[in-house]
């Protein structure tokens, strides 16, 4: 594999990562609104593909399309639940979002010798610092759900931000776009 010189896709990432999170740290109460919408929308079209799907294969496999109706069942009241009702969404949110920041993080963390033998010491010592944090911060906001419910929206921006800003570092390191 080569590198292409400049990581291109890395670097377009990152600057829409920091471009949704100064959005969402600007309008955070329209941003958590928008993502459940959205992921609503998914959970919706999901459910129908699983569906479709069993109607497809039904006839051909056992016990596999009906795992994939019972999925698409599910996927498409939860979608039309969220829609309907973005509330619960946000109590959804409050749990997700904390388990995702540990999740990015543990990964992150896990990487990071990875990145001190590819790039620079500032970009290893920004993605291990910014990975600390989102894991201190995910375990805050899962310990402390009220903190997650009033913030999620300015924790959200802030944190694409640095994540955007860690994809564009990337975009000009040696391990930016890899062909």
């Amino acid at each position: 594999m080569k590198r292409s010189g400049f990581g291109c896709l890395e670097f377009i990432t990152g600057v829409l990562m920091v471009l949704l999170g100064i959005y969402a740290f600007s309008r955070p109460g329209e941003v958590v609104i928008g993502m459940i919408r959205l992921c609503a929308v998914v959970a919706i079209i999901s459910g129908i593909r699983d569906i479709v799907f069993y109607c497809q294969m039904e006839r051909f496999m056992g016990f596999g399309p009906i795992v994939s109706l019972t999925a698409g069942i599910i996927s498409l009241m939860a979608g039309v639940m969220l829609f309907i009702y973005p509330g619960a969404g946000e109590c959804i949110f409050t749990i997700l979002i904390p388990i995702w920041f540990i999740a990015h993080s543990i990964f992150q963390i896990a990487s990071v010798e990875h990145i001190k033998r590819l790039t620079t010491r500032f970009h290893y010592q920004f993605s291990l610092i910014a990975s600390i944090l989102g894991l201190v911060l995910g375990i805050v906001l899962l310990l402390h759900p009220m903190i997650s419910i009033m913030a999620v929206g300015s924790v959200i921006g802030c944190y694409l931000c640095i994540v955007g800003i860690n994809s564009i570092i990337i975009a000009f390191s040696k391990i930016g776009f890899w062909r």
